[in-house]
């Protein structure tokens, strides 16, 4: 929905979907646990108070590549003041790719292709039908993890959530709720395509 200036307004939730979490995972070597380490960036600084106060999701890779995808994300240490202290984690959904799948996604599309292309160095930028098929199976399941980030919050609220087809030009995508619409933030590049496999999919 938009307000009186055009701008995009929503009294739902937010959902964020970046290629990493406002966090990394990082393993302890001296007790195995995983722990949180804080990422730094425009993004987390200004997006996480946001979703931390609205009460929203965080959906991204963790930064590390686990043998159990299901092994539980860590809480955020009691003495943590960055701006992802109270992100719980039972609000973020992360996402687990094939460690060479998610480097040619990654190395290759986004950073070989897009990141030169979107730069105005066209000169330098790779092209590879592999990447391109990594990039398009990546894509798939950030959209298959966003659409759990929205079952996350419709059992919370009680009520149905469901994206309207009419994402704007910039990533964003409104669901329904009698709660309120959540927002879907999408961000950058690395995730063109999941917008689409989201509306079809929610």
């Amino acid at each position: 929905m938009s307000d009186d200036g055009g701008g995009l307004v929503s009294k739902g939730s937010m959902i964020v979907v970046s290629n990493r979490l406002p966090f990394v995972l990082v393993r302890n070597q001296k007790t195995g646990a995983l722990e949180r380490k804080a990422s730094a960036g425009g993004l987390v600084t200004a997006v996480s108070p946001v979703v931390i106060k609205g009460r929203g999701v965080w959906v991204g890779w963790p930064g590390i590549h686990l043998d159990n995808p299901d092994e539980k994300i860590p809480e955020s240490d009691p003495d943590d003041k960055t701006p992802i202290a109270g992100l719980l984690s039972k609000k973020v959904v992360a996402v687990h790719v094939d460690r060479d799948i998610f480097d040619s996604y990654y190395n290759g599309c986004c950073n070989g292709t897009f990141w030169p292309l979107f730069h105005s160095m066209p000169d330098r930028a790779t092209f590879c039908a592999d990447h391109w098929v990594s990039y398009v199976r990546v894509n798939q399941e950030f959209a298959a993890k966003t659409v759990k980030a929205l079952e996350i919050l419709r059992e919370e609220t009680g009520n149905g959530v469901h994206t309207n087809g009419n994402g704007s030009e910039n990533g964003h995508t409104n669901g329904h709720s009698h709660g309120g619409a959540p927002l879907v933030w999408i961000h950058d590049y690395h995730l063109m395509l999941a917008a689409n496999w989201l509306r079809q999919a929610a």
